[in-house]
């Protein structure tokens, strides 16, 4: 199903990805774009922040998730992905009406869009009862310079975010500086995303943080279940 294609989608693109998820936590899919980005310009992923997440231990699951990319990727690479959540201010991560994201959402080079009910994690990838629609247009030729239905898809959702006109977000390459902290418009509703979550056990943050994460990796299998 639904995983086995987002994989392959994932191993097929040659520009950029682009994905909106509410959770963020499968690590086959991390160990997928670790493989990819080194080919690609981009990988812009936009999440709801920690604070306002539902899932239990989601900031140890998503630490994890975006940590092993950053540890597998070279300097060059790791800048390449971008990890955002929205928010009310630009100078730390505020959350209030309308900075939930809930939608599962993927582009693929402006080629391929997805747009379901499966979030990024075990459950929904192989326990619940998910549907996602894979959207293509298999008629164009080479040279088209019509829109495709992924690139207008993201495009509105960029116009949304990040408060630009449409016409600016035609080239998904070249517009994703749109998202970094020195490009980033003034009236933009994301700021970046800090998987990084305190540790040794000399800090009394950190010793509550041990707690979490032998909490975390006790109980996986049941907050995440996989068939």
């Amino acid at each position: 199903g639904i995983k086995a294609a987002l994989l392959a989608a994932i191993g097929n693109a040659r520009r950029f990805i682009y994905c909106e998820d509410q959770y963020l936590l499968d690590l086959d899919t991390a160990r997928a774009l670790i493989a990819a980005v080194p080919r690609l310009s981009h990988v812009t992923i936009l999440i709801p922040g920690n604070p306002i997440t539902d899932v239990p231990f989601g900031k140890e699951y998503r630490r994890d998730f975006v940590g092993l990319i950053d540890a597998a990727l070279s300097g060059a690479d790791r800048a390449k992905l971008g990890v955002f959540q929205l928010t009310t201010s630009q100078s730390t991560p505020t959350f209030g009406d309308h900075t939930y994201v809930h939608s599962k959402s993927w582009v693929f080079d402006d080629e391929l869009a997805v747009i379901g009910t499966a979030n990024c994690n075990r459950r929904s990838y192989s326990f619940d009862s998910e549907v996602d629609a894979f959207i293509f247009e298999d008629n164009r030729v080479e040279g088209d310079a019509r829109q495709t239905f992924a690139q207008r898809y993201r495009m509105a959702l960029w116009q949304h975010h990040l408060a630009v006109p449409g016409s600016s977000l035609v080239d998904g390459v070249a517009s994703a500086r749109l998202w970094r902290a020195a490009a980033r418009p003034p009236g933009a509703r994301v700021i970046e995303f800090d998987h990084r979550l305190p540790t040794g056990v000399t800090s009394l943050a950190g010793l509550r943080q041990a707690v979490m994460d032998r909490g975390a990796a006790r109980l996986r299998d049941i907050v995440d279940p996989m068939v």
